[in-house]
């Protein structure tokens, strides 16, 4: 059985649209659940840059054991954007919300 990251499941709920603010107020008075619900707005915003025309993702280590940085470019634009997502919200990014076919996204599969 694989052990999975607690706020996993607040992703998925998002993601399905089971879980929000103004159903569940009391819910969102934990800061965990809020920090979560920022995480995935930003991974949402994430899926939606890499869904633009000539723009291309790496990755880089940024010093946190439990993360990664993903460099989003645009070069034309002269757009860079820097996210740190923690490696258990990487999973559920790739399998979930990043766009396909992603080509540039090989790379990116947590470490173990």
């Amino acid at each position: 059985m694989t052990r999975t990251h607690p706020h996993v499941d607040l992703l998925h709920e998002f993601h399905r649209g089971r879980l929000s603010r103004n159903r569940a107020f009391e819910r969102f008075q934990d800061p965990a659940v809020r920090r979560t619900w920022r995480l995935y707005r930003t991974l949402c915003s994430l899926a939606r840059d890499l869904a633009e025309p000539g723009t291309r993702v790496r990755v880089r280590d940024h010093g946190n054991p439990g993360g990664r940085a993903l460099v989003v470019e645009r070069p034309r634009h002269r757009y860079r954007r820097v996210v740190l997502v923690p490696d258990w919200a990487l999973g559920f990014w790739l399998t979930h919300l990043a766009p396909r076919p992603a080509p540039d996204l090989r790379t990116l599969v947590p470490r173990p």
